[in-house]
């Protein structure tokens, strides 16, 4: 029962997500049947905290997670199958905001719109105020930067990125034998 007492933030989490079922993974797992699960869903999935979590201390062997935001399920997609391209295009994205990170966001923002694109919605969820996703009612991510901060550097979320890709790519017997992270 290690996700009894390792806490949330033992577990990785490839981006910040406001309404994270992260803080309650624990509580969540600890009525799981003993032995764990063969197969999760999580079909509200956000950061994808629970699936991850379940994976990560082995309590389900298979996962399967969904979201309305198709956008978002873009974004999960190239987490797990290329990890590396996403990072490469975060570190571009963030770096190119250094130099006016208040009009750089707006103009990712307006690009993240017209185009629905995963890798400009991970600069967008890691710059946005409070990690909080927010859409109008004609479908455009519509929060604003957190202007105290310029979002998680590249290498963090190099480490956070890489981190849930492996989990969520390790097959049952691997997770089994392997500590993760």
């Amino acid at each position: 029962m290690l996700w009894r007492t390792s806490g949330a933030r033992t577990v990785p989490q490839a981006f910040p997500y406001q309404g994270s079922k992260r803080a309650l993974a624990g509580q969540i797992l600890s009525v799981f049947p003993d032995g764990g699960v063969s197969r999760l869903i999580e079909p509200c999935a956000g950061s994808a905290a629970l699936s991850v979590a379940s994976l990560y201390y082995n309590q389900a062997e298979r996962v399967h997670i969904s979201d309305v935001n198709g956008p978002l399920m873009d974004l999960w997609k190239l987490i797990i199958s290329k990890p590396g391209y996403l990072i490469d295009q975060y570190t571009r994205l963030w770096n190119e905001q250094r130099d006016n990170s208040r009009d750089f966001y707006l103009e990712t923002r307006d690009k993240f719109n017209a185009t629905k694109s995963p890798e400009l919605l991970l600069y967008l969820l890691c710059g946005c105020v409070k990690a909080a996703v927010r859409y109008s009612k004609s479908s455009d991510f519509n929060q604003g930067a957190d202007h105290r901060r310029l979002g998680a550097r590249p290498a963090r979320m190099t480490e956070r990125i890489n981190a849930a890709s492996r989990i969520c790519r390790l097959p049952p017997s691997a997770r089994a034998r392997t500590k993760l992270c």
